[in-house]
């Protein structure tokens, strides 16, 4: 982690020097973007903590604003940043302990996890020359998001004292469980097409790769013959094992306008 982040704290410095040196120099070209996107994406997390297993993706909708501006005069290389609703997530599925009427039983779940962040972007952009109307574009940095909530929607069996086998479905605010920050690193790929003088459409791919732990929580831990650890768990059923670690990654489908 922390080399991560020093290699962030880098790349920000690097751009912002960039930035700043530019500023007159994009007002002057004229090349200064102002975007709208829209990107629905496939989420899953990447678990590092044993006993817990990723069971597959989730389906989300990312909303920004973007700018882009010329870097030292350049209509090539752009600084690109803004600001979006993130929604990232997955399904994990785990043992645990369900407490019924005051009596604890071990129990298996599956976690359909959304979590949604309010993410600020930076990276830098290198655009092709343009080809006809289109241009083509990859572009590489990071991100930082700060933690506007978290939900979980939990399907949960059981055996109970009678022997019979139970399920409850529920959806819980976990958004205590999920840490406030997330750093990622921002990888993509850009189409862009003029509409008119001053408009231009955008399609392209974004990957989201989680640098940091999403959870800020622990879990109830397994035994070496694939049983509950009751030392693991706290009189009331919550889980004191070790602390569930894990990041979250995605692949958007971005489509733009930018003015």
């Amino acid at each position: 982690m922390d080399r991560n982040t020093n290699s962030f704290t880098r790349f920000l410095v690097i751009l912002l020097f960039l930035g700043i040196g530019s500023g007159t120099q994009a007002q002057e070209f004229n090349r200064f973007k102002f975007g709208l996107t829209v990107s629905p994406s496939v989420n899953w997390f990447t678990i590092k903590t044993s006993g817990i297993d990723s069971r597959g993706s989730s389906i989300n909708m990312n909303y920004g604003l973007s700018t882009d501006f010329a870097l030292k005069g350049s209509n090539r290389y752009y600084f690109s940043t803004g600001v979006q609703l993130l929604s990232n997530g997955g399904k994990i599925y785990y043992t645990g302990v369900e407490e019924v009427n005051d009596i604890l039983y071990v129990s298996q779940n599956e976690a359909d996890i959304t979590t949604r962040y309010l993410e600020v972007p930076i990276a830098l952009k290198l655009r092709s020359n343009e080809i006809g109307y289109s241009v083509f574009a990859g572009m590489f940095g990071f991100g930082t998001g700060f933690r506007i909530n978290g939900f979980q929607e939990r399907n949960t069996t059981y055996t109970s004292s009678t022997g019979t086998k139970e399920s409850i479905a529920v959806r819980e605010n976990i958004q205590e469980k999920i840490n406030p920050v997330r750093f990622s690193m921002v990888i993509g790929l850009e189409w862009e097409r003029k509409i008119t003088k001053d408009t231009y459409f955008t399609f392209g791919f974004t990957f989201n790769n989680g640098l940091s732990n999403v959870f800020n929580t622990n879990t109830h831990s397994i035994d070496e013959n694939g049983n509950l650890d009751w030392s693991s768990t706290n009189p009331d059923g919550s889980p004191k094992g070790t602390a569930l670690k894990g990041s979250s990654k995605s692949l958007a489908f971005q489509f733009g306008i930018y003015f």
